[in-house]
């Protein structure tokens, strides 16, 4: 591990982390509610939802209405999405550059996302991401799994199959579940304040640092200022 960086391992999760993908989820889940007759939701609610898997916020929002309709909704969803809807995330400002500081610094730098890993990869290469990251760990078309630990679990097996001499580890997100994640393979977490993730939220899981940015996340990483 590089001289100054706090761990050699460095899991990002996506959503609220590295991209701000708003736009192109609510106006997919406004599709999605509009075609089983169900009146939109409010923008803040529709932010509450971004991290988990899309499939199982609409099955517990839309369950009332029968399986159909949730296949329904989940179909007009992924064809919005998957079609202009996740070319419109943009990226945190800050955050390539972080992410190209860790890789060149020879940290193993890691994307775990709960996104279907196809749209995924369309992101990281769209935003000059992917050539800097050592993984991309998410759900494939054929995987059931919602469970980011297990993800994170699989970061570190190829981390080690990459030769990384693991002397520490840290979960970076937005969210609870990233924490939580991290908590269950023994590894840090830090939790970043400009996601969708709000600060009590967070605080609950007992985060190693809450990052107010990217400059700060850097410093936290080691990294210095970028």
């Amino acid at each position: 591990m590089a001289e100054g960086l706090r761990w050699d391992v460095v899991l990002f999760d996506l959503d609220g982390t590295i991209i701000d993908p708003f736009d192109g989820i609510a106006d997919g889940v406004r599709k999605a509610f509009a075609e089983v007759g169900e009146p939109a939701p409010a923008d803040e609610r529709i932010r509450g939802w971004i991290g988990p898997p899309i499939g199982e916020t609409l099955a517990a929002e839309l369950g009332h209405l029968g399986p159909d309709a949730v296949a329904t909704a989940l179909a007009t969803f992924r064809q919005s999405y998957d079609n202009g809807g996740a070319q419109s995330a943009t990226l945190h400002s800050g955050m390539r550059d972080l992410i190209v500081s860790l890789h060149d610094a020879g940290a193993y730098v890691a994307v775990t996302t709960m996104k279907p890993r196809r749209v995924t990869e369309v992101i990281l290469e769209q935003h000059d991401l992917r050539a800097s990251l050592d993984g991309v760990f998410a759900p494939t078309a054929n995987q059931a799994s919602s469970d980011k630990s297990a993800l994170v679990a699989e970061a570190l097996i190829d981390a080690r199959a990459a030769g990384v001499r693991e002397t520490g580890g840290v979960v970076v997100g937005d969210r609870a579940e990233d924490l939580r994640a991290a908590r269950l393979n023994a590894l840090a977490g830090i939790g970043v304040a400009w996601g969708f993730g709000a600060a009590a939220e967070l605080l609950q899981e007992r985060p190693f640092e809450v990052a107010t940015s990217p400059l700060e996340l850097a410093t936290i990483l080691g990294v210095g200022k970028v």
